[in-house]
């Protein structure tokens, strides 16, 4: 085995120990594990998301984010719900500072699952970006029953009973 001129007969013994993981050249720092220190959430990102779920009456409300990491929050809690056998379920999502596609996903899962279930599922306080993407996917004829859509919103069409 060769060693740089540099190295000590220590320093070939001590590479040789820790693996060929461990060898590096000489002069790099060996890179920081993102996961060792967590950094710090800035001041400007919402509250932690949460989900209260009501079993009596059926009743979620959600704050924060629904997002790629919160998604399983509301996927338990629908889960609660089917175990609760109450026919209809409101989701109170005006709470929510953010829906990525993936939020909208879990959303039309929920959806599903109550359906598929026999119960009925209903969005209050849904934010225009959100009844725009539920209008995309003609979700918002089923989940947004009640609810107008704001003046100006682009993808919201008549609420429910008005002209098709």
């Amino acid at each position: 085995m060769a060693t740089e001129p540099d190295a000590t007969p220590g320093d070939a013994l001590r590479s040789i120990l820790r693996g060929p993981a461990a060898r590096r050249p000489r002069g790099r720092a060996p890179a920081a594990a993102s996961s060792a220190h967590p950094r710090p959430r800035p001041a400007s990102d919402p509250p932690v998301s949460e989900v209260h779920v009501d079993l009596v009456t059926g009743r979620l409300v959600m704050t924060g984010r629904l997002d790629v990491r919160t998604t399983h929050l509301l996927y338990d809690a629908i889960s609660a719900l089917l175990t609760a056998r109450h026919p209809t379920w409101t989701v109170d999502v005006g709470g929510l500072t953010h829906v990525d596609d993936a939020g909208v996903r879990v959303l039309l899962g929920a959806y599903r699952r109550a359906v598929r279930h026999g119960r009925r599922i209903t969005l209050r306080g849904a934010s225009p970006a959100l009844r725009h993407a539920l209008t995309l996917l003609r979700l918002d004829r089923h989940v947004l029953l009640g609810e107008e859509a704001a003046p100006g919103d682009p993808g919201a069409g008549p609420g429910p009973g008005g002209p098709p």
